[in-house]
């Protein structure tokens, strides 16, 4: 939603910021200027739209991923798939285990354990974040529902069947659905796959820019340091 597009913009700035320094640098073409920040902002908007849908997944509405790179996903796992029953059969468990998994939603050919592998990756950096942020909003939720009169008219929404006992069903809809697992939805995954993916490469291009300027000021303090070695002394 628009709390990540500063979170987008960052990242693509410090991505294609890093990406430009590193051409001026290699090849002497700068490619900084309008035109750069022009791309930085349409490429924002996009993943803004992207991340917009992760949002609305992860508050139950899994639908509203837009599944980006879907085809790639698939076609990953088409790969996957031929190669293991190209290993003429070497181990029948693992091929029997994935293709539980590639059919068991009935959608062809699907990954459903998220956008890492191993799967024990989907579970640290993403299932146990998403459940702890889940447990925070809920927090809040029942503090904002016990206010009495001022968010039983104004805040609080009843369930579909008319349930206002909001002290244990919670003020907010969206926090009620929230869905912890929906990155193992395909196209939610695809989805994170992609935002992650630019997310990574911004910290990859700050940590490079660190160590460079790191070595840089190291090979000019050597530089300095014979030089002074080297200057005549005068009596």
């Amino acid at each position: 939603m628009v709390t990540l597009l500063p979170v987008n913009f960052i990242a693509l700035g410090i991505t294609f910021g890093g990406i430009a320094s590193a051409l001026k640098r290699s090849t002497g073409v700068d490619i900084r200027g309008r035109m750069l920040e022009i791309i930085v902002v349409l490429l924002t908007s996009a993943l803004t739209l992207v991340t917009s849908g992760l949002v609305r997944g992860y508050f139950g509405d899994s639908s509203q991923c837009l599944g980006v790179l879907t085809p790639l996903v698939k076609q990953a796992t088409e790969e996957k798939l031929s190669k293991i029953l190209d290993s003429d059969f070497d181990d029948l468990e693992e091929v029997l285990r994935f293709k539980e998994s590639v059919l068991e939603r009935g959608e062809g050919f699907i990954v459903d354990q998220g956008p890492f592998y191993p799967a024990l990756l989907n579970k640290v950096l993403l299932d146990i974040p998403f459940k702890q942020l889940q447990l925070w909003y809920q927090k809040w939720d029942f503090i904002v529902s016990k206010l009495g009169f001022v968010s039983h008219r104004f805040v609080c929404v009843p369930t579909a069947d008319g349930n206002t006992d909001y002290s244990t069903i919670g003020c907010s809809p969206p926090t009620r659905t929230i869905n912890p697992q929906f990155y193992k939805d395909v196209k939610c995954s695809a989805d994170l796959s992609l935002v992650l993916g630019v997310w990574f490469a911004a910290l990859g291009v700050l940590l490079i820019g660190s160590m460079y300027r790191q070595l840089r000021g190291a090979r000019r303090n050597v530089a300095a340091a014979a030089r002074g070695r080297n200057r005549p002394h005068q009596d």
